[in-house]
């Protein structure tokens, strides 16, 4: 996986958007706090990938990532066909 600058500007843009939707002061308040804490990894695309790769790691089960990490896959859809049920994949 590869993150360009762009790309971490587009997610900490995207943080900064969901953040001023929040209504509820709590919420906000913990928005803010993860942006805050994100803000260094947003400024060096490396570390922010590294970030990413934690958090996919914590979110897949060690089967699920055997089976996705022992073939290729031709496109997206492929890749896409070969997941359980409820694992859904979003782009950026």
């Amino acid at each position: 996986m590869t993150i360009t600058a762009t790309e971490a500007t587009a997610w900490k843009n995207e943080l900064q958007n969901i953040t001023a939707d929040v209504t509820d002061p709590a919420g906000r308040a913990a928005l803010e706090s993860l942006s805050s804490a994100l803000e260094g990894y947003f400024e060096n695309p490396l570390l922010f990938r590294s970030v990413l790769g934690k958090i996919a790691q914590a979110m897949i089960d060690p089967a699920t990532e055997e089976q996705i990490t022992s073939q290729a896959f031709q496109n997206l859809d492929e890749f896409k066909a070969a997941l359980p049920a409820g694992v859904t994949v979003t782009t950026v």
